[in-house]
């Protein structure tokens, strides 16, 4: 083992102490640079430790409100995201049927917001979920255009509007984490 690979073993080792200690204690501020497959590299603000359930819950209020006022393709759409929160709300928040990851991701903290996997070339990578406070892009990315169906781009539509829409998910290869700095109640990775 070369010393980038120690150094990255007790890395990812650090990180997963530091988060399973920090995410027990509920919610949390975590800063993190992130460059996407695209390119472009944004600074987030990210919370963690939301209460998804309350999440859920407020975003199906708000789209039974705007139901009624809908009508053909964005109505359809409502109507699914509907049934998609209601079927997690019953089934707990990541068991709904139509989650297609089961068994993928090995848990590091018991709420799912942070979670590891190791593909088939032996890269290890963290999965941290969060909610954006802010983000400040750093570097445009190169985005192809995507072709979308009416409904899909009606539900992104109505995903822009619920408090949802605010959570992303992270893909961080743990070969690339340099450092983790802990700063109250905040966390840092680099």
């Amino acid at each position: 083992m070369n010393t980038t690979e120690i150094q990255n073993t007790t890395v990812k080792n650090l990180l997963i102490a530091q988060i399973e200690q920090t995410f027990k204690a509920g919610a949390r501020f975590i800063g993190l640079t992130y460059t996407n497959q695209n390119g472009g590299t944004s600074r987030y603000n990210l919370l963690t430790g939301v209460n998804l359930t309350s999440l859920y819950k407020s975003d199906l209020r708000s789209l039974l409100a705007l139901r009624p006022d809908l009508t053909g393709v964005q109505l359809e759409a409502c109507d699914e995201i509907i049934a998609s929160i209601k079927n997690s709300l019953e089934k707990g928040i990541g068991n709904n049927d139509n989650y297609t990851l089961k068994g993928y991701f090995t848990p590091v903290t018991a709420n799912g917001e942070v979670k590891l996997h190791t593909d088939d070339t032996g890269a290890t990578h963290l999965y941290l979920r969060g909610y954006v406070i802010k983000k400040t892009e750093l570097v445009k990315g190169t985005y192809k255009p995507v072709k979308s169906s009416p409904k899909t781009l009606a539900k992104k539509e109505l995903e822009k509007n619920l408090r949802r829409g605010d959570l992303r998910t992270f893909k961080i290869n743990v070969e690339q984490i340099h450092g983790i700095s802990m700063n109250g109640m905040t966390v840092e990775l680099s």
